[in-house]
């Protein structure tokens, strides 16, 4: 999955602190949680989330996840053989 931005762009010193906790360019107006969370989420569900640089204005981000879970990833209610939930 993509999602193209076609803002002002970033620095190369942004790009780096991106999914640092807290980090936010928007001041008092963000939180600097939401790329951190999300960067985590799909982490932690053997996925990974890079961004996309292109010329001039703009750039995307590539969520890639896996379509089997990773081992040890949180699963949700898991079906026995006769189809009931577990």
């Amino acid at each position: 999955m993509s999602v193209e931005d076609n803002g002002t762009g970033m620095t190369a010193e942004q790009l780096k602190r991106l999914f640092t906790v807290f980090y936010s360019t928007k001041g008092i107006k963000g939180t600097g949680l939401d790329l951190f969370i999300a960067d985590k989420i799909i982490r932690q569900h053997g996925g990974d989330i890079v961004v996309e640089l292109s010329l001039g204005p703009g750039f995307r981000f590539c969520v890639r996840l896996p379509r089997e879970p990773a081992r040890g990833a949180p699963h949700g209610q898991q079906k026995t053989q006769d189809g009931s939930a577990s």
